[in-house]
């Protein structure tokens, strides 16, 4: 079945690239720079909308594993200190397929931009059956070079960047790492990569970047409050079958009081399985679980001493080094988990990268997080341990 994917440039831009892909995947149509008008002529069922890499931020949420209801409320605040806005006017999509090593991988878009496309596509009475990123379209350890821009899917750094922080950065990322690129990249960026692992595609990014998604699983950041009109129909029905098992199933446990006599007793061995659990990796060493309530108590407020020391060793050490840096603007500092995060302003690259290097010398462990080019310099946001 033929898939038709949609590039959006902004939501006030009158066009938009248009990549048909057939069933065998050399069978690819282009129509690039069309207006919306000539796209509902084509009369596409449904439409696959891959959103500006722009717009998209890409993180990792440490966290158990958990149904999707209860993880839909728990990733905003496990990532509330990686994020500058306000997690209430995020949208913050995920898949349980994408969970990997304790984390899921979550991606994050501003609600407004995700109210927008979908008020644009019912504007111009349009199908969109799925709303992603373009990151999806690329393996692990590879990057999408394409006219100044450099996308990356990587260990430390997965989202796009342009020329200058590419170059600034290029001897940090994997050396292994495979660079595609695309017919439409620079001829300046094209001759900077000419000794990397590369690959000379013939296709443009639009294309390039429609059947890689073919091939890849994605996350569909239509979800939760931004469900499709078919996904919420497909939902309903699941909760009307749901809802007859769940009343035949209360008839069946409430027709014998032995049945909730066992359950009881089930759910209290649990309980009582669950604290002996978290009991022992408090206290490994115990055959007994006495006075647990107490006990962890007392273990936490160590816990809290030990860790009042660390922030004072790593905010001293911290200190001797902001005071040597003139133009560092600190917005917001966090001690967390034995770990210091700042989120700062320096004016330029190479005075993050010094700031980086003095604070090494300091023996702390210094993670960067992300950085980011704006107009007063660069933002970023460093994370230091012992």
């Amino acid at each position: 079945m033929n898939k038709a994917y949609v590039f959006l440039h902004s939501l006030t831009a009158e066009t938009v690239d248009l990549v048909i892909l057939g069933n065998d995947e050399h069978e690819v149509e282009s129509h690039l720079g069309i207006n919306y008008e000539t796209l509902r002529s084509k009369n596409i069922p449904s439409l696959i909308v891959v959103v500006p890499n722009q717009w998209v931020s890409y993180l990792k949420a440490e966290m158990p594993q958990q149904a999707d209801s209860k993880a839909r409320l728990a990733i905003p605040f496990c990532l509330e200190e990686q994020v500058a806005s306000d997690i209430k006017e995020l949208h913050f999509a995920f898949d349980k397929a994408f969970y990997r090593e304790g984390h899921y991988e979550v991606a994050i878009v501003d609600k407004s931009l995700m109210v927008g496309v979908l008020e644009l596509f019912a504007e111009n009475e349009l199908n969109a059956e799925a709303i992603t990123g373009s990151l999806y379209s690329l393996k692990d350890n590879q990057a999408l070079v394409f006219d100044k821009q450099v996308l990356i899917k990587g260990d430390e750094f997965n989202g796009v960047m342009d020329e200058s922080l590419f170059n600034s950065i290029s001897t940090q990322l994997p050396f292994d790492m495979q660079y595609l690129i695309s017919k439409d990249t620079e001829d300046d960026l094209l001759t900077k990569l000419q000794h990397q692992n590369t690959t000379i595609l013939s296709t443009n990014y639009p294309e390039t970047i429609a059947m890689g998604l073919a091939k890849n699983p994605c996350i569909n950041f239509s979800q939760g409050e931004f469900q499709s009109k078919s996904q919420q129909s497909q939902l309903t029905s699941l909760w009307k079958v749901a809802s007859g098992l769940g009343i035949f199933f209360i008839i069946l446990l409430f027709s014998s009081q032995f049945l909730q006599y066992r359950q009881l007793t089930s759910i209290n061995d649990q309980l009582n399985a669950d604290i002996a659990a978290i009991y022992k990796e408090f206290f490994p060493k115990s055959t007994q679980v006495v006075s647990p309530k107490f006990r962890i108590q007392e273990k936490l407020k160590q816990g809290q001493q030990q860790s009042s020391g660390a922030f004072l060793q790593i905010a001293e050490k911290t200190a001797n080094v902001i005071a040597k840096t003139p133009t560092l603007n600190i917005h917001q500092v966090d001690f967390r988990n034995q770990s210091l995060k700042l989120t700062l302003n320096v004016d330029n690259f190479a005075t993050l990268e010094k700031l980086k290097r003095q604070l090494k010398r300091q023996r702390l462990k210094v993670i960067q997080n992300n950085a980011t080019s704006i107009d007063q310099g660069v933002k970023a946001n460093l994370e230091l341990k012992l």
